[in-house]
């Protein structure tokens, strides 16, 4: 949303038309005395033109003549055969003050560039001579400088119009490229585009502004390019945190899994080694009787736990591997829930179905979910514990309710390894009852004050193996 109201700003800001021109590659080239002042590469020391009576006339300029070795009668003879070494010459004998003045002559003849590619004019103001100081001079002499040197020369005059600006902001190879007609060109500030007809060659310059960069034909496929690219880099992002999500819980319940199974092992062991004095009960101490009943407690709560975590592990994969229940029909669903919950008769009430009747699901894994949720009632809860079961049609619904008070939600209830002040449990009951039941088409829900949860589960048919 930011970044649309960015660009409505800028877009209202730039409703003006920005300016823009036609340009013809004639009016570059006849800009200038002479083509070494337009090709690009002149711009550049040549190594071809280096030698030794150049390096020579370097140095003299540099020493101005003290160099005891320097010869000027030999260097003047020598240099009137080549024109690079005769202006020179010119210059090295004006720059020591060896000849009193520099007539313009000097520069509006040919070579316009020195040997270190820098034109002659602008060498000149830039020496330091007051006669080549001012800015009128320099623009007086402005074109026989070259094409490239026009950025130096815009910081020190008032060349405004819009064709210098643009000028003063080409590289030497955007130059070159605008020479032999490239198609399109994109400078700081302006975008330049070659004309469809082919002579004379011509380009359409405009400014970059928000409202040219719309009336660009170019503008679509940069905005679909850019929308694809965002998309592209979203979804990277997103698969790369899945994939970090998923990894971190693999580990997890691997490192359960492998706890689970080193666990059961010894526990196994303790508990058949627990029956040898369990057999031999009497004849224990009586003082050592009680510790005795304390030892084998703590096994079974062991045992408990690691079929705890098996249930959770079985259930957090479904999301990956899917989930197989084995669906089994129950001729008396009456007679199923007092053979469950035949250990916790004497503890809790239930309300039967009054018209008992088949229903097809999967006995353990309901199993699973009546007696975690009647244990929660019994050790969190507050008696009496009741439970009430209903058979409508394909649903079966089935609430477990106690006079005890809740003051978390669901979503904390459910989340894995989150346990209440003093539990003993690993706080995975509930966590495996919600996924159970909407693994098999149905939903948990909650009540507070007095607590009642709530479950209803679909009848399973894609399976009947009639049980009486």
């Amino acid at each position: 949303m930011r970044f649309f109201t960015f660009i409505l700003i800028i877009w209202l800001t730039s409703l003006a038309k920005a300016s823009e021109w036609k340009l013809e590659l004639n009016q570059i080239l006849m800009s200038r005395m002479a083509a070494e002042l337009v090709i690009p590469t002149t711009i550049f020391p040549s190594l071809r033109k280096m030698d030794l009576l150049t390096q020579t006339l370097l140095r003299a300029e540099s020493t101005c003549l003290k160099d005891k070795d320097l010869n000027l009668k030999l260097i003047t003879q020598e240099s009137q055969n080549n024109p690079i070494h005769k202006k020179l010459l010119q210059w090295v004998m004006y720059h020591c003050k060896i000849q009193n003045s520099l007539s313009n002559a000097f520069f509006m003849s040919p070579p316009y560039m020195t040997p270190l590619g820098i034109s002659w004019v602008l060498k000149a103001h830039q020496s330091g001579h007051a006669e080549f100081a001012s800015k009128e001079w320099l623009l007086s002499m402005f074109d026989k400088t070259h094409f490239l040197e026009i950025s130096n020369i815009l910081d020190e005059t008032e060349l405004l119009e819009e064709p210098y600006k643009l000028y003063s902001q080409l590289t030497p190879d955007q130059l070159n490229q605008l020479i032999h007609g490239e198609p399109m060109l994109i400078t700081k500030n302006y975008t330049i585009m070659k004309s469809t007809n082919p002579i004379p060659i011509s380009y359409l310059v405009k400014e970059n502004t928000l409202s040219n960069l719309f009336d660009s034909k170019y503008f679509l496929y940069s905005i679909i390019s850019f929308l694809i690219l965002a998309v592209l880099i979203i979804i990277a992002l997103i698969t790369r945190l899945i994939s970090t999500k998923r990894q971190f819980w693999k580990d997890r319940e691997l490192m359960m899994q492998t706890i689970a199974h080193e666990l059961r092992h010894p526990v196994t062991s303790l508990q058949l080694s627990l029956e040898v004095y369990r057999n031999a009960y009497d004849a224990i101490p009586s003082d050592a009787q009680t510790e005795f009943l304390r030892m084998s407690g703590q096994i079974q709560r062991l045992f408990r736990i690691i079929h705890a975590s098996g249930q959770y592990l079985r259930t957090s994969q479904s999301s990956e591997i899917p989930f197989q229940f084995k669906s089994v029909t129950l001729e008396s669903f009456n007679g199923y829930i007092k053979e469950v919950l035949a250990d916790y008769l004497q503890k809790i009430s239930i309300t039967f179905l009054s018209d008992d009747r088949a229903f097809t699901t999967d006995p353990y894994w309901l199993s699973v979910c009546l007696t975690n949720l009647i244990k929660n009632a019994l050790i969190h809860g507050a008696p009496p514990v009741h439970i009430k079961i209903e058979l409508k049609d394909e649903f079966l619904n089935i609430e477990v309710s106690d006079q005890g008070s809740l003051n978390k939600n669901l979503k904390d209830l459910t989340t894995p390894f989150l346990k209440s002040e003093g539990s003993q449990g690993m706080g995975l009951g509930l966590t495996i009852v919600s996924r159970i039941v909407q693994m098999m088409g149905g939903r948990l829900s909650i009540k507070t004050n007095p607590t009642r949860f709530q479950f209803y589960i679909k009848e399973l048919k894609n399976e009947k193996t009639l049980v009486s």
